[in-house]
């Protein structure tokens, strides 16, 4: 098949041109119709589906700030070895934030 013919199954539409100019795309996107916001749409069709969501994110969220400070507690030692200074309180200032975050979630469920 060659690029002049369009397969069956796109018959219904019209051939594209080979090349547009900036003010005939500018004019075809004026006269295009706008769609709507998919995340608008889609929350105003299942009002709870973003809940949901944000629920799943905030249990995904929690077991990942306990795994990290598990981890960083057990690992102390080991982490003395293998970081600077600076890294070591990095990662101090992590684990505050994470606590503070995982404090802040247990409120927000009060």
């Amino acid at each position: 098949m060659d690029r002049h013919h369009a397969p069956e199954s796109s018959a219904d539409f019209p051939s594209s041109p080979e090349a547009l100019s900036h003010r005939q795309l500018q004019a075809l996107l004026r006269l295009a119709p706008r769609e709507p916001d998919r995340d608008l749409a889609g929350a105003a069709e299942q009002p709870g589906h973003r809940l949901i969501r944000l629920r799943q994110l905030l249990a995904e969220h929690e077991h990942l700030s306990k795994a990290i400070l598990e981890e960083l507690s057990t690992q102390g030692h080991d982490l003395q070895e293998s970081y600077s200074p600076p890294q070591l309180m990095a990662l101090g200032a992590l684990a505050a934030h994470l606590r503070l975050g995982l404090g802040a979630l247990e409120a927000s469920r009060q």
